[in-house]
């Protein structure tokens, strides 16, 4: 699959409908990837992509935090362990067919041909963080080729450490295990700079990301393409809103979104999915 950018959502236990900053998202990247194909992969489609997939993954979850977190899981499940899924999920996806992964969370505003550019001179490209004192690579957005030697590392890690037990920190599985790799192959990366995919970082996210005084211009500075969120605030001050407020709305996250997606999109793909 050439130029193929792949993200992965799975609804947590119990919950049907996906969150609207979700959708919005995905219908960010359906307007603006023009060079590329994005497959959006789910717990249904996910074996047709990694077969055998699903049941590799049974049992693998995140620390419980305590006794009342160990109770919620049974009813609500957990995000945490669902991103510790899809910290496997991704890496073996780009291991298998190459391209990008990008989180499902991520308002998509410019083409990612520049990208895929890269990888013709680059076998893998990543952010690395540099703000707030942070030196680790980001898992949220990078590419690679198919069966390139640093990613194969990865999911050979990855698969380790899954057979030998099924319990990890929140990161265990993520940047946690790709730093060393990472840090061990230096030749064919590109480190892509942190401002081009985290213009508002996750320690700055909800005072910037709810603020009504903010515009897109304050805070996306060139031509930034990615324009990544970050689920706190949806879980939390934004839980539960709909998809026309969250994109009508004078927040500064509701602004980016309209600017990545014009309106007569937007209530283009509105109408097509009611």
């Amino acid at each position: 699959m050439k130029n193929t950018v792949w993200t992965y959502w799975e609804n947590p236990k119990g919950v049907s409908d996906e969150p609207a900053y979700i959708t919005l998202c995905r219908w960010t990247m359906l307007h603006n990837l023009h060079s590329s194909t994005l497959v959006a992969v789910n717990p249904e489609n996910l074996d047709k992509y990694l077969p055998g997939m699903t049941s590799r993954l049974e049992g693998v979850q995140a620390h419980a935090r305590g006794r009342l977190d160990k109770a919620k899981r049974i009813v609500k499940g957990d995000t945490r362990s669902l991103a510790i899924k899809c910290d496997v999920i991704r890496a073996h996806l780009l291991k298998l067919y190459g391209g990008f992964y990008i989180d499902s969370d991520a308002i998509v505003l410019n083409d990612l041909k520049p990208y895929f550019d890269l990888l013709d001179q680059y076998e893998f490209a990543i952010v690395k963080r540099a703000s707030h004192g942070k030196s680790h690579v980001s898992v949220n957005f990078y590419g690679s080729r198919p069966f390139g030697e640093l990613i194969s590392r990865y999911t050979a890690a990855q698969t380790d450490a899954i057979s030998r037990r099924k319990i990890f920190d929140f990161t265990g599985l993520g940047d946690t295990t790709l730093n060393p790799i990472v840090d061990d192959h230096q030749d064919g990366i590109y480190y892509i700079p942190e401002r081009e995919v985290q213009a508002v970082t996750y320690e700055e996210s909800e005072a910037m990301l709810l603020s009504r005084d903010l515009t897109p211009e304050d805070v996306i500075k060139g031509n930034e393409s990615v324009f990544m969120l970050y689920k706190g605030i949806f879980q939390n001050q934004l839980k539960g809103i709909s998809l026309q407020d969250l994109y009508y709305g004078d927040m500064l996250v509701s602004r980016v979104y309209r600017r990545a997606l014009p309106e007569e999109k937007f209530k283009q793909y509105l109408n097509s999915a009611f």
